[in-house]
């Protein structure tokens, strides 16, 4: 028999609310305010009454994936929950609700942006696409490594627009970049030698990690390549 459970995402640190709304229909999911602060997210969804209460939060967590990809996108905020509660609220008669706290472990951060959240339809919208640059651009931020970032950044702007053709434009300059830390070969391509040996210096043919300068660009570029990709994904949140 199914019945409807409510999961209870507890945040280690109240995150403060700037705008946008409290409640997500067709995720089943209320955010829980105390002075302009999110404490909580409450999540209804509908299970089996067999399902151990364990799988219940793994099933909420996963259906509110796109929500916490956003809320770490828009606030910088990477460990988000501190415990959650799962409970039955229309279960069979003669049984009695249930509590269970699951402990979760979370990284030390700060929030350094204070949430703007879009409404459903902005986040539901492009046919999931959008959690997917959600979801590669929060993992293009430290710990990752310059290279990744890079290449997640690249990664979004292809599935975005496709290839760049525009020569010279900052997408082609990121396509560059990307290609410059991704291929183990000699790099033959004159547009980018040209590039490369502009940007990073003369004769580079081939990217060195044991190399200060080349180092020192990706670096650089790393920040460069993270606004370039995010002002895209802001236009649909």
């Amino acid at each position: 028999m199914k019945i409807v459970w409510k999961v209870s995402h507890i945040f280690r640190v109240p995150m403060e609310y700037e705008s946008g709304p409290t409640t997500y229909p067709a995720l089943g999911a209320t955010l829980v305010l105390k002075d302009a602060k999110i404490s909580q997210v409450d999540h209804e969804l509908a299970a089996e009454d067999s399902v151990p209460r364990g799988e219940i939060v793994e099933i909420s967590t996963q259906q509110l994936s796109i929500l916490w990809d956003a809320i770490i996108y828009v606030s910088g905020y990477p460990a988000l929950q501190a415990n959650r509660t799962v409970k039955p609220l229309g279960n069979a008669a003669g049984s009695s609700p249930l509590s269970t706290n699951l402990q979760t472990l979370v990284g030390q951060s700060s929030v350094v942006r204070r949430l703007r959240l879009p409404d459903e339809t902005r986040l539901l919208s492009l046919t999931g696409r959008l959690h997917v640059w959600l979801r590669l651009a929060n993992d293009a931020r430290p710990p990752a490594s310059p290279i990744d970032a890079i290449r997640n950044y690249y990664m979004i702007w292809e599935d975005m627009h496709g290839r760049p053709a525009t020569a010279g434009s900052p997408e082609q300059e990121l396509k560059f970049i990307r290609d410059f830390v991704s291929h183990g070969e000699i790099l033959t391509r004159r547009p980018l030698l040209t590039f490369l040996q502009r940007q990073v210096g003369p004769g580079t043919r081939q990217y060195d990690p044991s190399n200060p300068i080349h180092q020192r660009f990706v670096e650089k570029r790393r920040e460069w390549a993270r606004k370039l990709v995010e002002s895209e994904i802001n236009r649909h949140l």
